[in-house]
């Protein structure tokens, strides 16, 4: 691999700056990086992105660049090494598409992170960044107020001990990344439908149960007569269940996996309301009708997307609650 830093890759690195100016940067980033052996890809991808941030994008003259050795050693170890050993153990693992996701006060590490793609020789763009924002953690009807100088720090550990993995997890991903967030400790630990993550695992919980039953009276999940499901809830809750896909395809593209949880949140309600106005299993001395058989495979089915949109959340979906 070649040592040389090339204009060719200053300008995938910092595309509005003029090329007049990269050509006027090349030979002296060449002279420092001779000088001081940046001869590897995660050398000159630690010192390229400290370039364009000391010098603002390149938009500043040379000559503010004045750095030594133990300068640069401190960039080198304190600020690349871990980002620079995840993506090249996940190039090693085969995926194309590395992502980070960093804290609102970390933007500036974005070009630093493509730098490492690029000395790599490979395209800076399979490098996705994205930036989340503050949590705001609420605790008794009070906000917790955090500091470093207070020792008031609250780990995602402490969180996870509190309220749980799947609480936790949940919370954090029903949220988009780019907006602030507020995550209620009493609320988190509720048994009530005010708690999210408990709204959807009691509905896939609820079916499950539904679905026992069904199997003691001798109603089988398979196949069964569509043309039954004609009550307005029936359809309402065939809608939602034809959204999953769209939903999930959506949230991969977009890096946005909210959009599977506040998905699931709605699915939940749409399944109570079904439950609620459409009997599915017979009553007392009632006979088995081809429309208890439908609804009974409508359950399963909604048991299954709520199963598989948790599973892709990470969350648990509870067949007792």
């Amino acid at each position: 691999m070649p040592t040389a830093i090339t204009i060719a890759q200053l300008q995938q690195l910092f595309p509005l700056t003029p090329r007049d100016t990269l050509i006027a940067y090349v030979p002296h980033i060449n002279v420092l990086c001779d000088r001081y052996q940046i001869n590897t890809p995660i050398r000159m991808a630690a010192f390229l992105s400290q370039v364009g941030h000391e010098s603002a994008g390149l938009s500043r003259t040379i000559e503010n660049l004045n750095y030594s050795e133990s300068g640069l050693l401190k960039v080198f170890k304190k600020y690349f090494t871990s980002d620079t050993a995840y993506y090249i153990n996940k190039r090693e693992r085969g995926f194309d598409i590395c992502i980070y996701l960093l804290g609102a006060d970390h933007h500036g590490y974005v070009g630093r992170l493509k730098a490492v793609a690029q000395c790599n020789n490979v395209n800076p763009d399979n490098v996705e960044v994205l930036i989340g924002q503050m949590v705001k953690i609420m605790k008794n009807g009070e906000e917790v107020k955090l500091s470093k100088r207070a020792g008031t720090i609250i780990t995602l550990e402490d969180i996870v001990e509190e309220v749980g993995v799947d609480a936790a997890r949940y919370t954090l991903l029903r949220y988009p990344t780019d907006s602030p967030m507020v995550m209620d400790v009493e609320v988190l630990k509720s048994r009530t439908n005010d708690n999210p993550v408990y709204y959807v695992q009691y509905a896939h919980a609820r079916i499950a149960a539904l679905l026992r039953n069904a199997d003691e009276l001798g109603l089988k999940v398979g196949s069964f007569n569509t043309s039954e499901l004609i009550h307005e809830r029936e359809i309402e809750l065939m809608g939602a269940l034809s959204d999953f896909p769209i939903v999930v395809n959506t949230a991969a593209e977009l890096r946005e996996a909210h959009r599977i949880a506040r998905y699931l949140e709605e699915l939940a309600g749409v399944y109570h309301r079904f439950y609620a106005d459409c009997r599915v299993l017979p009553m007392g001395d009632e006979a088995t009708s081809d429309v208890h058989i439908a609804r009974v495979n409508l359950c399963a089915a909604t048991r299954q997307v709520l199963d598989n949109g948790l599973s892709l959340l990470g969350v648990s979906a509870p067949e007792r609650m």
